[in-house]
């Protein structure tokens, strides 16, 4: 159930363990204490952003019913907190913090990868026109900037 932990012990080994990686919250923080705290900080310090894709086009916990979907999509910075309840892909972890379409434009690289028949056709229906409430991956693709390089794996 956490990001942080699987990056940790995925990509932050051998070679990426030079890589920084920032925590966003502490365990015992409030979600809406860590995104303050991180958006005080911020400076657009995102070089690398990696997403991945649901099967109802949510990205970086931007989930197509959350109660809050729209401020977080409108904000003017660059992380939020999520309320997912009642977004059965959340799962139990219904509360999150999430990088904003705002805090993705500033990243220098954006990358999204997939795998399988499934995702490539929720991509490609992404592609069409569409709201992004209705599939949140459409604001990681339509953002100014650095395109969002797809990588996609049979």
């Amino acid at each position: 159930g956490s990001n942080a932990r699987l990056i940790g012990e995925s990509l932050l080994q051998g070679p990426g363990k030079v890589a920084q990686f920032q925590r966003l919250r502490a365990s015992h923080q409030a979600i809406e204490d860590a995104v303050s705290v991180a958006n005080e900080r911020w400076h657009g310090q995102n070089s690398v952003v990696v997403l991945g894709m649901g099967d109802d086009g949510h990205t970086a916990s931007l989930f197509p019913g959350a109660a809050n979907l729209t401020a977080a999509l409108a904000l003017k910075r660059p992380y939020a907190a999520i309320d997912a309840t009642g977004c059965k892909v959340a799962g139990v972890y219904a509360h999150r913090i999430s990088l904003t379409p705002f805090g993705l434009a500033q990243a220098h690289t954006r990358l999204l990868l997939i795998r399988g028949a499934g995702k490539r056709a929720v991509i490609e229906r992404a592609l069409t026109d569409g709201a992004v409430a209705d599939m949140p991956i459409r604001a990681a693709i339509d953002l100014p900037g650095t395109p969002l390089h797809v990588h996609w794996c049979p």
